[in-house]
């Protein structure tokens, strides 16, 4: 009983990744996501904002906000200024995500707090935004699968929402990555 139970569940899992293989470009043309933005465009030099960053829940393309700085004043709680070392540690973290994924550091910071709180809503232990982007540029799923960083995102979230362990989750999208790229 027991193994057709893995079995069934190894079947679900195969389908799943099979339809989120299949629905990547479709997920990766949902984004609001333009040209990557030039070094001087990400990083703003103007910290006075005119609203809480820690408050804010959406970084858009108008957003003057840096987005390391946006993701530590959410961590603090309260804003940070951008010279502070949070904001330098999680630029760090966006540029190894970039250099990955080659997503915007804008939408790899949005795509990350949209997990924080869905995995949040779920009732799942916290995994928090800037922990999400290290553990993700870790693995390195795109370099071998070509996946972005919000397509590995909802891949991930899917793989829990099936009943797989954060490490679970994590280990079969490395595995699949292998096996399509064939290594």
């Amino acid at each position: 009983m027991r193994a057709t139970a893995q079995l069934g569940r190894g079947v679900r899992l195969a389908a799943t990744w099979t339809m989120l293989c299949a629905m990547l470009p479709l997920l990766g043309a949902c984004g609001d996501e333009v040209s990557a933005p030039k070094q001087a465009e990400e990083i703003p030099t103007d910290s006075t904002q005119s609203k809480t960053l820690a408050k804010t829940g959406w970084l858009t393309v108008h957003d003057k906000i840096s987005p390391a700085q946006w993701l530590a004043s959410r961590e603090a709680g309260h804003d940070v200024e951008l010279e502070d070392p949070r904001v330098k540690a999680l630029h760090k973290k966006l540029q190894d995500a970039k250099s990955v994924f080659g997503t915007p550091y804008r939408m790899t910071a949005n795509r990350a707090v949209q997990l924080e709180e869905m995995i949040d809503k779920e009732g799942w232990e916290h995994e928090d935004a800037a922990e999400l982007i290290t553990t993700f540029t870790e693995i390195g799923v795109s370099k071998t699968s070509g996946e972005g960083f919000g397509q590995l995102a909802q891949a991930y979230f899917q793989l829990r929402k099936q009943g797989l362990s954060r490490d679970e989750a994590l280990q079969y999208i490395q595995d699949e990555a292998k096996e399509t790229s064939g290594q």
